[in-house]
């Protein structure tokens, strides 16, 4: 996995963490300009989160260019952010059209909350100061350097900054330096001399200074062309690894020489640009680029973490350019722990046992620890179980109905449990239903499917699709309104709501007006192990890899059909023509990253889809809502989510 956007190139970026949250800051341009030399008068910056580095959550953009005859109407350019008093400060680089991109100057904007962000009337504010820093001259340099802020606190009262710049004077292909400026306030700066010499560098572009083990790492980028002459004569051709690293013991030097590029020896070079490094959890330090420059190599996509170390001179280098994992586990909430190893537990204690009395086993066990937890069945105006003919039998459908007068909107209810695992007789299935019909005042049809190995693949879907049209057909005797019926479904539950909508297109069944998919299984192919997703949080976070390839191969018998829509709807050729979507993922689930990619094929296919990442969550931490206030929110974006589908009409009258 990559920061890849379809539509934008991605480059320059910085970052820094907010609590669990890492926020990411980045340069992008349209890919439709064709040529990545283009990206430059045409950027502006994005945002985007994440708890682990690696799986991003992309927010509305962070800074635009400003109107026409602005400073910044051109485009906007890297910088960094910081807390300061309560709010978040962001230094950026502005360029204009007026002056064709050629003088940099730095603006600041200023947010509450991370997200929104509003350029300061005052600005600029920072711009070169003649006495040190080289001012536009294109008979020495192509542009007038003043840009990449970098912000950092010393041991002193104020915020100070390290910026890409030239000194005026000296020879043309070693000017680069890095400019120091200091503020209190964040809106009036003084500008000092620079924290480098010149001589080595025509620049030195996108800084970043951070403290490693007692020791001040200073990062900076270069391309080969860059060096000057005189280095190259002393220390031969440089290689194309794009990111330098210089070290000291104090924030502001003196600084040692940069005489290779941040890569460990034996480790393959390529250019690994804007390098930055952050800290995956405290003391795992990690570092992250993006691939070539201008158009040798550019790809437009930020990597993974990588590892670092330090060197035998104490420097900071990448340990292995191929390996992003995690080196820990990530830490979760109490409750999850506890849920987790209750789990664990129940499983040793029965492990053995035959499916079926496993069935009756796990069932109580779990009604028990859902009924400690505080999950109840709410009152309801009614409660009705129906017998609905299915190919070799009978299964049941339960209705709860709302209070009230009908007809009432509907939710075909499918459980979670593996395919092999579940009843609408447990706790937690009825208290769901219970809460669900109270409080998205919806008819919740909860369906006994029959379950494998004794039942296979496609049994269950063709049962969900038998209860989705009985409650159709008997959509007048239940007080429901056939126009507003939706289906959903947790895990398991979750891959037959989105397979039944498949079938309900595909055979001119029930319209359906919404789809509900929390936590689904989309993808049950040979091809589902390479979601990134499951190499992360296969193991300890409450829902096993091992035990996703048994729930598979009792359903499914062997592989032969994992590849068919009905079983894995994520590889459905055709996606379009099927009702709005709801998605909803956890964060560190295995099944995360195939649940995600079904939302986006859906969008793509042209359905209106609402996509959630739960933040902290595990695969089955939603249970939780009594006791654990994320898994309430959960339950309210369930709701939540059912009330906009189902009541439009009546928001509407």
């Amino acid at each position: 996995m990559t920061l890849r956007l379809e539509d934008k190139w991605v480059w320059d970026f910085w970052l820094l963490r907010h609590g669990a949250e890492h926020h990411i800051f980045y340069l992008q341009a349209p890919r439709a300009l064709g040529l990545p030399a283009l990206r430059h008068h045409n950027a502006s910056i994005g945002h985007a989160v994440s708890s682990d580095l690696t799986h991003w959550r992309i927010l509305p953009d962070a800074i635009r260019p400003g109107p026409p005859g602005s400073w910044d109407d051109l485009a906007v350019w890297t910088g960094s952010a910081i807390e300061h008093e309560g709010r978040w400060y962001m230094l950026y680089t502005g360029v204009s059209r007026a002056e064709e991109g050629l003088i940099q100057r730095v603006g600041v904007a200023v947010s509450s909350d991370l997200i929104d962000w509003h350029k300061h009337e005052h600005n600029p504010v920072l711009e070169a100061d003649p006495r040190w820093y080289e001012l536009l001259d294109l008979s020495r340099w192509r542009d007038q350097s003043w840009r990449d802020p970098w912000l950092f606190r010393h041991d002193d009262e104020y915020v100070h900054a390290l910026i890409t710049a030239r000194s005026p004077s000296g020879p043309v292909d070693g000017a680069g330096v890095l400019a120091h400026a200091r503020s209190l306030n964040l809106l009036d700066w003084e500008v000092l001399p620079p924290v480098t010499s010149p001589g080595e560098f025509a620049q030195l572009e996108v800084p970043q200074l951070v403290r490693v083990n007692g020791r001040y790492a200073l990062l900076f980028c270069c391309h080969a062309e860059d060096h000057s002459r005189g280095r190259v004569a002393r220390l031969g051709t440089p290689g194309q690894g794009g990111t330098f690293v210089l070290s000291a013991d104090k924030p502001l030097g003196p600084y040692s020489a940069a005489t290779h590029p941040l890569l460990a020896p034996g480790v393959p070079l390529r250019v690994l640009y804007a390098g930055k490094l952050v800290e995956a959890i405290p003391g795992d330090w990690r570092l992250m680029a993006f691939g070539g420059d201008g158009d040798r190599d550019f790809v437009g996509e930020i990597t993974d973490p990588m590892p670092v170390r330090e060197d035998s001179n104490g420097c900071v280098v990448i340990a292995n350019a191929r390996d992003s994992r995690p080196a820990r586990r990530v830490a979760l909430a109490r409750e999850i722990e506890t849920l987790i190893s209750w789990g664990t537990a129940v499983a040793q204690r029965h492990r053995g046992l035959e499916v079926g009395e496993l069935r009756t086993q796990l069932r109580d066990e779990h009604d028990r620890l859902t009924r400690q937890i505080g999950l109840a069945v709410e009152p309801v105006a009614a409660t009705t179980d129906h017998g609905v003919s299915v190919a070799g039998g009978e299964i049941l459908v339960r209705v709860f109905t709302p209070e009230g007068a009908g007809p009432h909107p509907a939710l075909v209810h499918l459980h979670g449990g593996g395919f092999v695992f579940g009843t609408i007789d447990s706790l937690v299935n009825n208290a769901k239903c219970t809460h669900i019909c109270r409080h998205a005042q919806c008819v919740v049809a909860t369906v006994e499917y029959r379950l494998a190995p004794e039942h296979p693949f496609p049994t269950a879907t063709e049962d969900c699709y038998s209860a989705l049209r009985f409650i159709a057909e008997r959509a007048g005797q239940l007080g429901i309104d056939a126009a507003r019926i939706a289906v959903g479904g947790e895990s398991a539950g979750g891959n037959l709501a989105a397979v039944t909508a498949l079938m309900s297109r595909d055979r001119d069944g029930p319209p359906l007006a919404f789809q509900l998919l929390e936590v689904p299984v989309t993808d049950m192919s040979q091809a589902a192990a390479a979601h990134p997703s499951v190499a992360l949080f296969g193991e300890g976070y409450g829902l096993d890899r091992s035990e996703i390839d048994g729930f598979t191969a009792h359903y499914l018998g062997d592989h032969a059909r994992s590849a068919e829509p009905y079983a894995s709807p994520l590889l459905a050729a055709d996606l379009s023509r099927l009702p709005p979507a709801c998605v909803m993922t956890a964060e560190h689930d295995p099944l995360r990253d195939s649940g995600e990619a079904y939302g986006r094929r859906l969008e793509q296919a042209g359905v209106e889809v609402t996509r959630h990442r739960m933040l902290g969550h595990t695969h089955g931490s939603s249970v939780l809502w009594p006791v654990w206030e994320p898994a309430a929110e959960w339950m309210r974006a369930v709701v939540a989510a059912l009330r906009r589908a189902l009541h439009e009409q009546d928001a509407a009258a």
